[in-house]
């Protein structure tokens, strides 16, 4: 899968085409055109995940699933200020941010379930910082803690909502910039 976008345009006025072949150049075909948006990845082998907006002067970015069977899209997840999108290994749960919304209960971290049918998108109540899928069901985070003198990684997990800590600031003192960290794709190391 892969986007095109209007040469020169502001982001304002872009709309992505967003198209789908095979690795040999054949069956190329559009899925979809995004008003503001952009293709986001692959939900399965054969649900494509993109970012849009319903107009141009709309304020909320929606994430949509397009099957490529020729289905009808449907919305995985909505909010304004929608930031740092990303899919689990295998694509069940959708993690994003948003920060600087006006209204203060809208911004955090967000969590959604990708199948259809599935209950709305939850807030995760006084989370926030950065994060990593660790495998399918379980993320690593370094939680923003203003004024802290170390940074902390700590598991979440997704179903339970249980908390484990991975390091103790005071054994091992850390400071990650930038988001320059990542966890390995076994999740046995970070």
């Amino acid at each position: 899968a892969w986007q095109t976008d209007i040469p020169g345009a502001q982001p304002e006025r872009n709309v992505a085409t967003v198209f789908v072949g095979t690795p040999e150049g054949g069956e190329t075909r559009e899925v979809a055109r995004l008003t503001r948006g952009a293709l986001s990845g692959w939900l399965d082998a054969s649900t494509l995940l993109a970012r849009g907006r319903e107009a141009a002067q709309a304020e909320e970015d929606i994430l949509w699933a397009y099957p490529l069977d020729g289905g009808e899209r449907r919305e995985v997840a909505r909010a304004r200020r929608m930031r740092g999108q990303v899919l689990s290994p295998g694509g069940r749960w959708l993690i994003w941010y948003v920060a600087g919304d006006p209204e203060p209960g809208a911004n955090g971290l967000w969590l959604a379930e990708t199948r259809a049918g599935a209950p709305p998108a939850r807030r995760l109540e006084g989370r926030f910082g950065a994060y990593q899928w660790r495998d399918a069901a379980r993320l690593v985070m370094v939680p923003f803690e203003p004024g802290a003198p170390s940074h902390r990684l700590v598991e979440l997990d997704i179903e339970t909502g249980a908390e484990r800590p991975l390091t103790d600031p005071a054994r091992t003192p850390l400071r990650i910039a930038n988001g320059d960290w990542s966890v390995s794709p076994d999740g046995r190391h970070v």
